[in-house]
């Protein structure tokens, strides 16, 4: 039979058999069986803070254009050409073959319609018609370009990657109830192996031996100064320059000394390998 007992401090208790429930102002305790469980609001464990700055971002330049907003992520493909082959004793190997052709696939890159205080505009504010006509040009007329994807962290470079590429797929998305005035579009790249005929050239008149030499395209560029400009990148100075980002190296290597001694009159312990470079700065480019 219950029992209800009102106690000095406006407490309830009711009593049944095993069950026993207590009602006060300032705690409610349940009791069943024996079993005590307090309802106290148990103190929040402080989620540890992520520091938003440490993590990596990507900086994207196509042809030494860079995007105005970098994408979040993207997906990195290296086909693989091995084929597994079943021997007459019915044993299977792997028959291994050189990859095929990495393919870089972009979703959701963002073209702007207007200026965000995010977005990079090194050379001026660009409206997303701008990124797409390059695009469509590249891929009209079967340009290859160059590719360069650099991850950032605290503001250091921790490393590229850099191919040349051709423009496959594009998919350009509009939603004004989602995204506003932005353009997204989805672009896939396939790299682009450089290839060309082969020259048969004899070296003995008795025609026993031959050697096969590629005809390669050679550039010589007479040595000159370049004066660093606002936007510019030893990449896009390289492509401009020299006719490969793949030569920036050899630009930061010759002039690694006006290089660093920039970044550290502007406040950087060092340049990251010339991933920062400074208008006004004066480089020698070409031949030694």
């Amino acid at each position: 039979m219950a029992k209800i007992k009102f106690s000095k401090k406006k407490t309830v208790i009711i009593d049944d058999d095993k069950k026993r429930r207590v009602y006060t102002h300032k705690k409610k305790i349940t009791t069943m069986a024996g079993i005590k469980i307090s309802n106290k609001k148990k103190k929040k464990k402080k989620k540890k803070s992520t520091n938003v700055s440490a993590l990596p971002s990507y900086i994207l330049y196509l042809d030494g254009v860079p995007m105005p907003v970098p994408p979040a992520k993207f997906d990195l493909t290296i086909a693989n050409r091995n084929e597994t082959v079943e021997l007459a004793s019915g044993e299977q190997v792997n028959r291994l073959k050189s990859p095929g052709l990495t393919e870089i696939k972009v979703d959701d890159l963002i073209l702007p319609q207007q200026q965000y205080p995010f977005a990079n505009y090194p050379n001026g504010f660009k409206n997303a018609s701008y990124y797409l006509e390059k695009i469509e040009k590249w891929k009209n007329d079967k340009e290859v370009i160059s590719l360069v994807l650099s991850r950032v962290s605290q503001g250091s470079l921790l490393y590229d990657t850099n191919l040349d590429v051709t423009v496959e797929d594009v998919e350009e998305k509009e939603d004004a109830a989602e995204q506003g005035d932005d353009v997204y579009i989805d672009i896939t790249f396939r790299a682009y192996k450089h290839w060309g005929a082969k020259k048969l050239v004899i070296t003995s008149k008795s025609k026993k031996h031959a050697k096969v030499v590629k005809k390669r395209a050679t550039k010589k560029v007479k040595s000159h100064s370049y004066t660093v400009k606002k936007g510019d990148t030893l990449k896009s100075i390289a492509k401009k320059e020299l006719g490969s980002t793949s030569k920036a190296s050899d630009i930061y290597s010759k002039n690694k000394s006006v290089i660093e001694s920039a970044a550290k009159k502007n406040g950087r312990s060092s340049s990251s390998k010339g991933f920062y470079i400074y208008p006004g700065t004066k480089l020698k480019i070409g031949a030694n």
